[in-house]
């Protein structure tokens, strides 16, 4: 799944294409950066992983089955990135987040309707380039 932000930015969801799992994001182009607070939510739940609506892609039905007709789809919606202390958040709404499901270091914030809104990640290192 591909997002492209409506003012700038570019991410890559990598998903499971059975349950719709999320693997990994890749972001290709930073989108802009935003003044927006991390909120502190005192629900976590640990036990728990995102995945997206597998409704989300064209279905190929036969008689006999079923299939994702295409396995990319480009999505255009709102982008953004804050950082906080030694945090990043990539935010996909301006909804507030209900809770985070936390998935190692990383947290994943959602609405009450289970929305995606925020991802929220360690800052990486940066190392110097070497020519």
């Amino acid at each position: 799944m591909f997002i492209y932000g409506e003012s700038d930015g570019f991410i890559e969801f990598k998903l499971d294409p059975v349950s719709g799992g999320l693997r990994n994001v890749v972001v290709i182009d930073l989108p802009p950066l935003i003044g927006r607070e991390i909120e502190d939510i005192s629900s976590v739940d640990h036990s728990a992983s995102p995945a997206f609506d597998r409704e989300l892609w064209p279905w190929k039905v036969t008689p006999d089955y079923s299939e994702i007709a295409e396995r990319d789809i480009d999505m255009v919606e709102y982008l953004a990135f804050s950082e906080s202390g030694g945090v990043i958040a990539l935010w996909f709404s301006n909804n507030p987040v209900e809770s985070y499901l936390v998935c190692g270091e990383v947290k994943v914030g959602v609405t009450s309707r289970s929305e995606l809104v925020n991802i929220v990640t360690p800052k990486p290192p940066i190392s110097e380039v070497i020519s």
